[in-house]
């Protein structure tokens, strides 16, 4: 049997390679929803994701190759799942660049300021892989300490409609000179502890700049100050709310932000388990 409508046809269930399916395409004659067998399951696995709490504008969507991906057993080899988790944990590094500056984001990026890095993870392999499909990577930040972030990272099957493999584990913030975990609320009061960029950019604005982003962690959680509010019926005073302007933040308005947040989520982490 000829035509679209048959049963077989694997050329179709591998449509997610197409250029055709990619914003910028130009029309077919029928609508890209009616041509892409995995439209719908996207749209499906994108509400579960992001009901679940997943990071939408991290996640990430990876074919999986017949050639490349799979083992000999026609299984998607566990050794690629990490590479899928890859592409996603940098794009939640990317997302940084709404607290840092362009020369802030390349010093980070190429070790000579806080690196953020991968520091331990546990990942559990929940289901086989088989092409053809298409999994959707997705973050989800847990707890924001100090000096690590705590996530999950899970890969979700178009064709299954489930998580597939989840990784559990947390970045830590390092410092180039030492190699050690640093507190990023605090390395500010070493003067010299960086030194200042050929660009002018010194170390106390980049380390301030680190701060916001773990000031500003509700955001990136898609955190609700409203119970905070409840729970603290001061923190409407904090100056660091009262006060966006980041130039006008004093370091000791950060801290104060920052240990609400270390306080309240914690008190969540404990009403959840």
């Amino acid at each position: 049997m000829s035509g679209s409508d048959k049963a077989f046809a694997p050329l179709k269930a591998s449509a997610y390679f197409s250029p055709y399916h990619r914003s910028g395409a130009p029309s077919s004659p029928q609508s890209h929803d009616q041509d892409d067998p995995y439209a719908s399951l996207r749209a499906k696995a994108l509400t579960t994701l992001e009901a679940m709490g997943f990071e939408p504008k991290t996640m990430v969507e990876r074919g999986v190759t017949w050639a490349e991906d799979q083992d000999p057993f026609g299984h998607v080899a566990h050794s690629q799942y990490l590479h899928f988790f890859g592409i996603c944990w940098l794009r939640v590094m990317e997302s940084y660049d709404e607290f840092l500056s362009k020369e802030e984001y390349e010093a980070m990026m190429k070790g000579k300021t806080v690196i953020p890095v991968v520091h331990q993870y546990e990942i559990k392999l929940k289901q086989q892989v088989r092409y053809p499909d298409s999994l959707i990577v997705a973050n989800r930040e847990e707890k924001f300490e100090p000096s690590r972030n705590i996530g999950t990272t899970v890969l979700f099957s178009l064709q299954q409609q489930a998580i597939v493999a989840q990784v559990t584990g947390y970045v830590t913030f390092i410092s180039p000179k030492t190699g050690r975990p640093i507190d990023i609320r605090t390395i500010c009061e070493a003067e010299d502890f960086f030194d200042t960029t050929q660009d002018g950019v010194t170390s106390e604005r980049l380390v301030f700049n680190m701060s916001k982003i773990f000031k500003s962690y509700q955001s990136i959680v898609s955190f609700d100050l409203a119970p905070m509010r409840v729970v603290y019926p001061a923190l409407h005073k904090c100056a660091a709310y009262k006060n966006p302007d980041p130039n006008k933040l004093s370091n000791e308005s950060l801290e104060t932000i920052a240990n609400f947040h270390c306080d309240f989520n914690s008190r969540q982490a404990d009403r959840l388990t």
